[in-house]
């Protein structure tokens, strides 16, 4: 996989094609067996990706996690199908923001024929950005997870089939700030 980790240097991605990526340790399609992270792994790293295609992959496309605030704009994730059998935590998954504290602006891409096109584990309190979109023929369009903070901007995006769906489960402790931004 390509791996961001360094918080201190800008960096970018352009103009790449990943095809038939994340098969994981061992042709093992799992994202936690032993610890396979996606084709493109974000650690406390904030790159700029833009204008690539990812497609035909078995795990994430792009797994973000720690202090990180990637830029994912224009580019096309298509196919990324978890194996029969599994579910879509073990693969499957455009974008995956794994923890609290990881967030993106993820802006004027195409999403299409994934499992999941971006699932979100994110509490952070700077927004996550998912505007501009367009998805088609996904199993969910989204899956935004959060306990504490919610910060998300989910405007401007496209169904074009009407059958993915934006799915949105948060809790919000006493005294926590809820921003939720839908059009």
């Amino acid at each position: 996989n390509i791996n961001f980790l360094n918080p201190t240097k800008p960096s970018s991605l352009k103009y790449v094609q990943i095809r038939y990526g994340g098969q994981g340790t061992n042709y093992h399609p799992s994202g936690y067996y032993p610890t396979y992270t996606g084709v493109i792994n974000i650690q406390n790293s904030s790159p700029e990706i833009s204008d690539l295609i990812f497609a035909s992959s078995t795990a994430a496309a792009i797994y973000i996690k720690g202090d990180s605030y990637p830029k994912v704009v224009r580019s096309v994730i298509s196919d990324i199908v978890a194996p029969p059998g599994n579910a879509s935590h073990l693969g499957g998954v455009g974008i995956r923001l794994i923890d609290a504290s990881s967030t993106a602006e993820i802006i004027g891409n195409l999403f299409e024929n994934n499992t999941v096109a971006i699932a979100s584990r994110s509490a952070s309190t700077t927004l996550l950005t998912v505007r501009d979109n367009t998805f088609r023929a996904n199993g969910k369009n989204s899956e935004f997870y959060s306990v504490g903070e919610l910060n998300l901007e989910n405007s401007g995006n496209r169904d074009l089939d009407s059958k993915g769906g934006f799915h949105i489960a948060f809790s919000v402790a006493r005294g926590k700030s809820v921003l939720l931004k839908a059009a």
